[in-house]
């Protein structure tokens, strides 16, 4: 009994403001309250700034782009992604006749590949294998004389013309070595 009794009486005293004591706690809410008020101004400016939306748009491959972020404006970012576009745009776009894949789409033999074909063409290796063929980038001849490509056929294509077209076509018909991409067979105009 005399235990519980020094339990309530502990709980009492506790309880019962002390001369001093309600001073320093009252100084310490007010210092907690001022440190607080210090860490949300100094968050809600750096939250702005993170928060801030930029945008940046161009001309690409025959389309538009937009890019939108948040935080501190990058001046060199959009320098950085027209260059990027123009880079990918000369090795893989069928459109410009100067580009990797153009030179090795006309050129009987393969040619010379960047990192950004490579790339492209071992990701197409891996999804023509995993689509059991359903997906296959070398059907370009066969879309040329059928009038789907960039020159339109003037008459239907004969069953013998498409039956030697599709000896070109597969991507069992081309190697990757190293930079190199060589075609199985030379190239042959079907127009």
């Amino acid at each position: 009994v005399s235990q519980s009794r020094y339990h309530s009486m502990n709980q009492v005293r506790n309880a019962v403001p002390q001369p001093g004591k309600r001073q320093s706690t009252s100084i310490t809410i007010h210092i907690l309250v001022f440190y607080s008020l210090i860490l949300t101004t100094a968050c809600s400016q750096n939250q702005n700034i993170q928060h801030q939306l930029h945008d940046l748009t161009g001309s690409t491959m025959g389309t538009t782009y937009s890019v939108r972020y948040t935080g501190h404006k990058l001046p060199q970012l959009q320098a950085g992604i027209d260059s990027l576009l123009q880079r990918v745009n000369l090795s893989l776009s069928t459109y410009i006749a100067s580009s990797q894949i153009s030179k090795i789409n006309q050129s009987p033999i393969g040619g010379q590949v960047d990192a950004h074909l490579r790339v492209n063409y071992q990701k197409s290796v891996e999804i023509n294998q995993q689509s059991g063929g359903a997906f296959d980038p070398t059907v370009g001849p066969l879309t040329e004389v059928w009038g789907f490509g960039a020159a339109r056929a003037l008459k239907l294509p004969d069953s013998s013309t498409i039956d030697s077209i599709r000896a070109y076509v597969g991507m069992h018909n081309f190697r990757l070595t190293g930079d190199s991409l060589q075609k199985k067979h030379p190239y042959r105009d079907w127009e």
